[in-house]
């Protein structure tokens, strides 16, 4: 074999390969989600601590919505969530 077959060669293999590596066949990840799921993007707005606190806070945390993927109205703006339980 010359060396201008063995660079045909090697390069349809890597050709062949990066074809095979770039299908796509996981699904997306929306489809992937539990359909009573809640799926967002968001930035904390009031993180629910008091400042200075030790023991936890019994405030809501506060996000607001930048994009909604699944379980929300789309006119969503913010979310509030429930204070987590700490012992």
């Amino acid at each position: 074999m010359t060396l201008r077959g063995l660079v045909i060669l090697v390069t349809f293999a890597c050709v062949q390969r990066d074809a095979i590596a770039t299908s796509c066949s996981v699904p997306p990840v929306c489809d992937r989600v539990p359909p009573d799921s809640v799926l967002f993007v968001g930035s904390v707005i009031d993180p629910g601590v008091e400042p200075g606190s030790r023991s936890g806070s019994n405030r809501n945390a506060v996000i607001s919505v930048k994009e909604i993927f699944r379980g929300l109205p789309e006119d969503t703006k913010e979310v509030g969530t429930a204070p987590a339980l700490v012992s």
